[in-house]
This record gives structure tokens, C-alpha cells and sequence, in this order.
């Protein structure tokens, strides 16, 4: 603020003070010091006018490299959560997906298996394919021997693929530690029809698979 030396009223600009001297006190003299002043007044004002465009068009360029980001950063969570989802793959995902509660799923389907040992039914683990690290797409939560196949992408899930989560052999010729030999068979049925593919057998919902090993006569 500057101030009128006859009045003293106040003038936010000394290019303000000279115009009310020159129209409320033209006798008084206006003295090369205030000139001076004046001068540095405009050419601060003249360099702002000529810098603060460039502020502007700086900022501009700044929240357009931002929006980018966070646009390229969302297509990339996206393409991410969603990677395959509604597809299908070729390489078997059953070891190298992980499924969280943000994934978003292409497959969630569950076939029922039972397995059956010399008359006895066995206890399918819960948790199966589950740790404190990772879910896999093929696991169980429960004894009840539901699987569950929760999959980003579509797949070809087999029996192959519970077992090899499960840790646990299965093909033609044996069943977990049980083996075929001369005294005894294997057999699978789906859905109470008799099926030979065995492990590679392809799970689709609502299956009910009996896996049976008992004595072949």
C-alpha cells in the first residue's frame, strides 16, 4: 500500500496514487523518486504479465501428463484383475493364477467328487490348493467334496488338475496310494454313467463324480 502525503489516503499501486494526485491534487508535484518507484512497479507487473502464461500453460501440461497416468494406470488395473477374463488360454493356469477377492471371474462352476476305497468312502480335505500365499483356481473349502473352480479365465479344468493341487496321484491305474493290480480295478462314474477319461476327464458344474477302487471280482 502507498499513501497520499496530502490526504493520506491509501493506494494499493503507486500508477493509482498518480492518477488521484493528478485528478484531487494537480499542484502537487510528483517527484522523479515516485516516478522511480512507478517504474518498478510496471515492469514487475510487466514481467508477471509475461511469466505467469507460462505458469499456466506449465500447470496445463503438468495435469495432462497426470490424467494420463492415472488413465494409463487404470486400464492397466483393469487389464490386470480382468487379464483373460472371458477367454480362453492354452497353457494350463491351474499352478499360475492366484485368485483374490478382487478377481474378476470368467468361470465358477462346482462338480462334486467322491472317492470311494474298498467300500469306504474317503475324507476330501478342506482347503485344498488354499494358503496364507495364494487360492488357486481349483480348491475346496470344505470336507463335503465339493470343488470349486473359480477361474479369470475360461479353461478346460480336469480332475487332473484338483489332484495335482491336492498333491495327490490319479490316473487309470491309481487312485492317491491305491493302485491297480490283479486283485483290484478302478472305476469312475459321472453323474451315475460310467466314464474312462479318467483324470483327464473335463469338470462341468454340477458333476457328480465317484472315483471307486475296490476288488476287481
Amino acid at each position: 500500500m502507498v499513501t497520499c502525503e496530502r490526504c493520506h489516503r491509501k493506494f494499493a499501486t503507486y500508477g493509482a496514487l498518480k492518477q488521484h494526485y493528478g485528478n484531487q491534487h494537480p499542484n502537487v508535484k510528483w517527484t522523479p523518486e515516485l516516478e522511480s518507484k512507478l517504474t518498478g512497479e510496471r515492469e514487475v507487473e510487466a514481467y508477471r504479465s509475461n511469466v505467469s502464461p507460462k505458469r499456466g500453460s506449465n500447470s496445463k501440461l503438468i495435469i495432462a501428463v497426470v490424467l494420463i497416468l492415472i488413465v494409463a494406470g487404470a486400464a492397466w488395473y483393469y487389464v490386470s484383475t480382468n487379464s483373460g477374463s472371458g477367454t480362453t488360454v492354452t497353457g494350463d493356469p491351474t499352478l499360475s493364477i492366484c485368485i483374490t477377492d478382487s478377481t474378476v471371474l470368467a468361470e465358477h462352476i462346482h462338480p462334486q467328487l467322491q472317492i470311494v476305497v474298498n467300500g469306504r468312502p474317503v475324507t476330501i480335505p478342506a482347503n485344498v490348493g488354499m494358503s496364507a500365499a495364494c487360492m488357486r483356481p481349483v480348491h475346496t473349502h470344505d470336507e463335503t467334496g465339493e470343488i470349486h473352480v473359480e477361474s479369470p479365465v475360461v479353461y478346460p479344468y480336469t480332475l487332473h488338475d484338483f489332484f495335482l493341487v491336492w498333491g495327490q496321484p490319479f490316473d487309470s491305474t491309481q487312485v492317491l496310494q491305491y493302485k491297480v493290480d490283479s486283485g483290484h480295478a478302478l472305476k469312475m462314474t459321472v453323474n451315475g454313467t460310467p466314464n474312462s477319461d479318467f483324470q483327464n476327464y473335463v469338470m462341468h458344474d454340477g458333476d457328480q463324480i465317484v472315483i471307486t477302487y475296490g476288488p476287481s471280482s
